[in-house]
């Protein structure tokens, strides 16, 4: 298809995976008719202010740090929470303002991380077979049928919680006598009919804006390239984010700048590389290389998290520091050997106290996890960890860039 196809709704006509199945369609359209008459979450103004920022990371002049929560609980959009979770990026992002000497660009992965792909549709607890959870824009994690039901009248919570996190972010950054800093959100577009909802035509200049977030990116289970995900975000205004794990190979990412991208528009594309530590060295140089060779004006970023995930046997997952940051560190390698340049970071983390992801500076082993695990889908860096991640980092980039 080329760009003159597309249109809202034209991804409705092709495959889209990782979506919910509800009970009653005349349901879910009333609800989603109700959320496009809402307003915008986010204004232009804003998402082109981040694509321009953006343009300056891919340029080496800025650094993007991008994080949160793997998953958004409706429970927690209270004032506390989100204060600390502001708290953490604004902490992180002076550390690495200071130690580089480049302006830091805050993107929240939260305000509209509400819904998660998952591997499997279903899963036995307790000895029953229950839908997955899938993020509570969707569902609930108690396990009972009931619960695990789809139910689009969560979409209207998603919404509300949405609001109401970027209203207060919007109170913290302009807080003080200091000029206020730009905070940026993003999310994983995958509920479609939902981010459909909140797709808006710009009458100046006449393209199509998805006002729900900044940013938004496409996960590795919905990049298919004649699927639904990609043909709705070729069509949006908003800088994009493309996760990209070893699977994909060089003529896929070919095919999806050229979709998503054709114009090679500045501040556009952010590639968010997850490989996994043991695969840096043989996945990266080549993709680097292609993008060169296209002259693509790309942002590449490093989510060190998503590829270094072992399932442990009582069902729950941790991360190793070390090999999160032994990540990072052949990604700064990689890039500066092929003349190319990091220009973020994407992590799970939170402020909480947890005891998620081994090591770091407290030393969290195996036998510590139950302490404190909390996430309902992956283990995340609690605030100790973040903090040191983000020295570490520092001097990474320093001694490589």
């Amino acid at each position: 298809m080329n760009q003159r196809d597309w249109s809202p709704v034209s991804w409705t006509d092709l495959p889209a995976q990782q979506q919910p199945r509800y009970s009653d369609p005349a349901h879910v359209a009333e609800i989603l008719s109700e959320i496009r008459s809402y307003p915008s979450l986010v204004s232009i103004e804003e998402i082109e202010s981040l694509k321009r920022s953006l343009d300056e990371a891919a340029r080496g002049r800025a650094f993007v740090l991008q994080g949160g929560n793997c998953a958004e609980r409706f429970i927690d959009c209270h004032q506390d929470t989100i204060t600390r979770q502001f708290q953490i990026l604004t902490q992180m992002s002076a550390i690495l303002t200071t130690g580089l000497e480049k302006p830091v660009i805050h993107i929240g992965r939260f305000a509209g991380q509400y819904a998660k792909p998952r591997s499997q549709e279903h899963e036995t607890l307790n000895g029953h077979r229950l839908p997955s959870y899938r993020g509570d824009a969707v569902n609930s994690i108690e396990p009972t049928l009931q619960a695990r039901t789809p139910d689009p009248t969560r979409l209207l919570s998603c919404y509300s919680c949405s609001a109401r996190t970027l209203d207060h972010l919007r109170a913290l950054s302009n807080h003080g006598s200091s000029p206020s800093v730009p905070f940026f959100t993003s999310h994983e577009g995958l509920l479609l009919g939902y981010e459909n909802a909140l797709t808006r035509l710009d009458p100046a200049s006449g393209r199509y804006y998805n006002i729900g977030a900044h940013l938004l990116w496409i996960g590795m289970r919905t990049r298919q390239l004649n699927g639904a995900h990609v043909e709705y975000f070729r069509g949006i205004a908003n800088p994009i984010g493309i996760k990209i794990d070893p699977t994909c190979s060089g003529e896929e990412l070919k095919i999806l700048l050229e979709l998503l991208d054709p114009h090679h528009e500045p501040g556009r594309i952010t590639l968010i590389t997850r490989l996994g530590a043991r695969n840096v060295e043989s996945v990266l140089p080549s993709l680097i290389r292609i993008v060169q060779k296209m002259k693509h004006p790309v942002i590449w970023s490093c989510d060190p998290m998503h590829g270094n995930t072992q399932s442990l046997s009582d069902g729950r997952k941790t991360r190793d520091f070390s090999v999160i940051l032994d990540e990072l560190q052949q990604t700064i390698h990689v890039h500066r050997h092929v003349d190319s340049l990091l220009g973020g970071v994407h992590f799970e983390l939170t402020a909480d106290d947890v005891t998620e992801c081994v090591g770091g500076p407290q030393a969290v082993t195996r036998d510590d996890l139950h302490r404190r695990y909390e996430s309902p889908c992956d283990p995340r860096l609690n605030l100790r960890q973040s903090l040191e991640m983000a020295h570490l980092l520092t001097d990474l980039l320093r001694v490589t860039g």
